[in-house]
């Protein structure tokens, strides 16, 4: 079930960063109209929805850090849901503030990329990955990948 729920992280760590780089890319056209959120997109065997915010049903037992939040994204596949946050935050050691917040929040880390930006927290329910983008567009934004299996 764990390979499962990584198969499924990964896709929509796939899908995440096709929209945030879509949405931080700049074009020397003109300007496109901006698309209304809400947006329905498919994804694989089921859809996955833009939001402005926090999207409905993220689990209100992982906590976020403080910042404006940029965008959020609900994903199904008939096999599990992802809810996505990405947020722009001003503080100084992400990392160790997130890393804090999931542990008094009950989450043990399961694993961690080469990058030390990235790191998958693990409870009974949920798996949640989170990737720290210290520089780059936005420098200090973090997107939260929360996933569940149906």
């Amino acid at each position: 079930m764990i390979a499962a729920r990584h198969r499924g992280a990964a896709l929509v760590v796939v899908l995440a960063i096709g929209v945030g780089l879509t949405a931080c890319s700049q074009s020397s056209g003109p300007a496109a109209e901006p698309v209304a959120v809400p947006t329905l997109l498919p994804f694989g065997d089921g859809t996955a929805e833009i939001t402005s915010g926090v999207p409905e049903g993220f689990p209100s037992s992982v906590p976020l850090i403080d910042g404006e939040v940029l965008r959020g994204m609900i994903a199904r596949d008939g096999t599990s849901t992802t809810y996505m946050v990405s947020i722009e935050t001003d503080e100084a050691d992400v990392a160790t503030v997130i890393d804090l917040q999931m542990d008094d929040a009950g989450f043990s880390v399961s694993a961690e990329t080469p990058a030390p930006e990235s790191v998958l927290y693990d409870s009974d329910e949920w798996q949640v990955a989170v990737v720290v983008n210290p520089e780059g567009a936005p420098a200090g934004s973090v997107m939260y990948l929360a996933t569940i299996s149906d």
